[in-house]
């Protein structure tokens, strides 16, 4: 039922190819799925949804998630794309590898219909006249001096998302065709700020008359790249609790949500990936804790509006000690809650937020049992250790619990080699982890932040990882 001309919805087929396929798989035996090469259009109304909770999202708030193309419960498959387009057309994850082992994606191609992030170009302006012309790839509709942006119509004439000027967001970023670099503005500076009128010049171009200056500087060529970064409802693809699975040879040219986010999972290499829009389309934006070993090699990354990699374990608060071996623990900042922390086995490390240093030595405490985190509480945990647990783990600094807990465990080895990095607004890499890191034979090209970022946090986004062994 699969079709690869681009004309049909393949999200039901889809799940019915991979339900055909699962029984090989879990006999043991090697499954390779190969497409015919072509088009593959995927909407959200028929695609599978799953409540799942992601890291550094607002997963709480948007549990349930829309996934366009559903890896679930598979082992031993081989995935070959042949060079084919997935067309993911409405707001929601493209790719999810959940609860598999021995799994590999190759030679796919993916890409938006209409992106969440909208643009606007100026190809010219009159100073006197206070007029910009801007040009504008996606749908619109213009009502008076605003813009309402639109994705993609459902069946039932309505759309997965609509939204307003610059989007809901607390910063835009705008990419300059005089330097390399983008750079990243506060919200009042957006093409809409005291726009008088707008009119529509053509398909592809709008022209903003002004009540005065704009409020911001003009150059022509100069690109605003609009998206509602208030907000995180998903992950743009992700990996979660699955062990062995490469992504190799894959281009994504969009990605809506928080990127391609590994959580929970054990051997996860990356060779070959290409982040960048394609050129035909006139846009620019191509986007919006592990253990084992996560590779990343061979791969090009261009214009992501956040750090490109950015690997770390996740801290939770010691919140309360419940007796001489069990602890409360807690998620803090709100992206994140939800999923397994911990599990029976696993080894626990703590430490003081106010220095990032361990009271005995970085000694490790066995998991005994978990409860939580459940739906009726999304942000803590009931953790039992085999061993007795330090009183001074009820400790404060402020009015505030003194101490976090590590998953030591859930820390991958780091390998990030040959790849490639331009027009990033942010950091180009963060890697925290206790375990080996190499970092060789990188290209970066006009870093707008931090090239290399290496940063142990316990006071706002808790994200872990101690370095011991960076080259």
């Amino acid at each position: 039922g699969l079709d690869s001309t681009g004309e049909k919805d393949n999200a039901k087929a889809l799940v019915n190819v991979f339900e055909a396929i699962r029984e090989i798989g879990e006999n043991g035996d090697k499954v390779t799925l190969k497409f015919d090469k072509g088009i593959y259009q995927i909407h959200k109304e028929n695609a599978p949804v799953r409540e799942v909770h992601t890291s550094n999202t607002d997963s709480v708030r948007f549990p349930n998630k829309s996934i366009g193309i559903l890896i679930e419960n598979q082992n031993n498959l081989s995935i070959d794309g042949n060079g084919s387009q997935f067309i993911i057309n409405g707001d929601m994850m493209a790719l999810a590898i959940m609860h598999s082992e021995n799994i590999t994606v190759k030679n796919v191609n993916i890409d938006y219909q209409i992106p969440t992030t909208s643009e606007m170009t100026v190809l010219d302006y009159d100073n006197e006249n206070k007029t910009i012309d801007y040009f504008i790839p996606e749908y619109l509709e213009i009502q008076g001096a605003n813009i309402i942006w639109k994705s993609e119509q459902k069946s039932d004439g309505g759309y997965y998302w609509t939204e307003k000027n610059d989007h809901r967001n607390y910063g835009i970023s705008v990419k300059y065709p005089t330097e390399l670099m983008g750079r990243s503005y506060y919200s009042n500076s957006n093409p809409f700020t005291n726009a008088q009128s707008i009119e529509q010049l053509d398909d592809s171009r709008v022209r903003i008359k002004y009540s005065s200056n704009p409020a911001f500087e003009v150059v022509k060529g100069m690109n605003f790249q609009l998206v509602s970064n208030a907000e995180r409802p998903t992950a743009g693809a992700f990996v979660w609790e699955s062990k062995d699975i490469n992504v190799i040879n894959t281009k994504i040219s969009y990605m809506h949500g928080f990127g391609f986010l590994v959580q929970m999972a054990e051997n996860v290499s990356f060779d070959g990936i290409r982040m960048e829009t394609d050129i035909e389309t006139g846009r620019n934006t191509s986007s919006f804790a592990a253990k084992g070993k996560i590779e990343i090699k061979n791969s090009f990354f261009n214009n992501t509006h956040d750090d490109p990699i950015n690997i770390h374990g996740t801290f939770t608060r010691v919140e309360e000690k419940l007796d001489s071996n069990t602890l409360r623990l807690k998620y803090i900042h709100n992206q994140q809650g939800g999923f397994p922390q911990y599990h029976p086995g696993d080894k626990v490390v703590f430490y003081s937020r106010d220095t990032l240093e361990s009271r005995d030595e970085e000694k490790e405490y066995t998991v005994k049992s978990v409860e939580g985190p459940s739906k009726d509480n999304l942000k803590e945990m009931i953790v039992e250790f085999e061993e007795e647990v330090p009183d001074y783990l009820t400790e404060k600094v402020g009015n505030e619990p003194k101490f976090v807990a590590e998953n030591a465990t859930y820390t991958p080895e780091i390998y990030i080699k040959n790849n490639e990095f331009k027009n990033v607004f942010t950091r180009m890499i963060l890697a925290t982890s206790r375990k080996k890191i190499v970092i060789e034979d990188n290209y970066f090209e006009a870093p707008s932040m931090a090239t290399l970022f290496f940063s142990n946090d316990s006071d706002e986004w808790y994200e872990s990882g101690p370095i011991r062994d960076l080259e």
